[in-house]
């Protein structure tokens, strides 16, 4: 296991790319500097001239950056779009999400699961997978059949995840769906899927929207996006240090999902806060130092508020809860030693990033 010399990212993440000491994440950073963003902007503005406009959200400050953009910059007035889920909210999450539709005074259409599912698809994804895809194909195929469903012609979605983590070199401005072909088959053996015939067939629900990747057109920042949404349309963070984040302005929503960032802790050696301060070491906002020390203190945290919103939706016991997730922890990254499990020797952030600064 090694980091990034640059930003700190593992090459445990799936999927990612290294040339040698460095992620893709970071060339393609450093890459954004030969792009012409006026003439991709340009670009944007062609695709969605006098078209019916979306925004997929959540409430946080990446959706007060694309509501900005499309009102602001392309002038439009988009229906925000909304996929619901029964976890709870980190402070001033909930206030954001009423914020942005009373300042922007634009309609906005939700949507979410009933609890029960909701509870099947969490104990499913928990114990057999130790992840959760299918939120990405409700958030993503369900913000689309509601785009649909209102005769929208075009859908705006935020960041390219692969792109701007580095597990590809290649940029993609149209979001791709035949990646969740898997994750649907999964869900159609877990759930009635009479009751979800709009999610049925993943070569089949375009439904005549044109869904695209922001990031392909503006250079994408968590950092200006927060700024944007604080200075100019009142967004708050959530006003406390948190257990298990580097920032306080993320992930504020499903509070309970954020037992997501623990089993990618157990599963892969690296979590939330090593995703945020790679970010902020990309853009010069973060000294090596400090995300070092974020990382060493915090990636391996789990908030008690987390894991409680996770066991009320989920319907676990904490006895349940810590033997399921007992079986994630990898024993390639991992040691176990009485009741707890530690890094290997050699997989600590000190020793990856010396080894890197060695060679």
């Amino acid at each position: 296991m090694k980091r990034c010399k640059l930003c700190l990212q593992t090459d445990t993440r799936p999927g990612i790319i290294f040339q040698g000491d460095v992620c893709q994440g970071c060339l393609n950073f450093s890459n954004r500097k030969s792009i012409d963003w006026d003439t991709r902007i340009l670009e944007l503005k062609e695709l969605t001239k006098g078209k019916r406009v979306g925004v997929a959200i959540s409430g946080g400050k990446d959706s007060y950056f694309l509501t900005h953009l499309a009102t602001q910059v392309l002038n439009a007035r988009p229906t925000l779009i909304r996929i619901g889920d029964p976890f709870g909210y980190w402070p001033n999450a909930k206030e954001n999400i009423q914020n942005l539709q009373d300042r922007f005074e634009l309609p906005m259409v939700q949507w979410r699961l009933d609890f029960e599912t909701y509870r099947r698809l969490c104990r499913a994804g928990f114990e057999e997978l130790g992840n959760f895809p299918w939120l990405d194909v409700l958030i993503y195929m369900g913000s689309l059949r509601l785009a649909g469903s209102l005769g929208l012609d075009v859908l705006l979605f935020g960041e390219y995840a692969g792109f701007e983590y580095g597990c590809t070199t290649e940029e993609e401005s149209e979001v791709s769906f035949s990646g969740f072909s898997d994750t649907l088959r999964w869900m159609k053996r877990i759930l009635d899927w009479g009751d979800f015939a709009f999610l049925a067939n993943a070569n089949d629900y375009q439904c005549g929207v044109q869904s695209l990747y922001t990031s392909y057109f503006v250079p994408w920042s968590a950092s200006r996006n927060f700024e944007i949404a604080k200075t100019s349309y009142g967004f708050k963070d959530c006003g406390v240090d948190r257990a298990g984040y580097a920032v306080r302005y993320s992930q504020m929503d499903a509070l309970g999902w954020g037992i997501s960032n623990r089993l990618k802790f157990q599963k892969f050696g690296f979590s939330r806060v090593t995703d945020e301060v790679s970010g902020l070491l990309r853009e010069g906002k973060m000294s090596l130092q400090k995300a070092k020390e974020l990382i060493e203190r915090e990636d391996s945290r789990l908030s008690v508020a987390v894991l409680e919103d996770f066991l009320r939706v989920s319907g676990y016991s904490y006895e349940e809860y810590n033997a399921i997730a007992e079986k994630w922890w990898n024993k390639d990254l991992f040691v176990k030693e009485g009741n707890t499990w530690n890094l290997k020797s050699g997989n600590g952030i000190n020793a990856q990033v010396a080894r890197v600064q060695n060679g």
